[in-house]
């Protein structure tokens, strides 16, 4: 059912809160992680739509690192 029907019609809002206030985790797990871990970062970056120039340049820099297949500093 629909989180509406359960009178949670801000849910996506406050998901999106929480997923900002753990950004930086995210972007630092996603910098000295895999590629796999990097890809899945950029992945969350681009659902939190925190600001859209910042969250760019992060998603772009994170890409690069999954298609590169490499570690950082590697």
């Amino acid at each position: 059912m629909s989180e509406i029907v359960h009178g949670r019609a801000h849910l996506g809002d406050e998901c999106r809160a929480r997923i900002r206030e753990g950004l930086w985790s995210v972007l630092q797990a996603g910098l000295a992680g895999t590629a796999d871990e990097a890809g899945t970062a950029a992945d969350v970056l681009e659902r939190s739509e925190i600001h859209e120039a910042r969250s760019a340049f992060h998603q772009d820099l994170l890409r690069r690192r999954a298609r590169a297949g490499t570690k950082r500093g590697r």
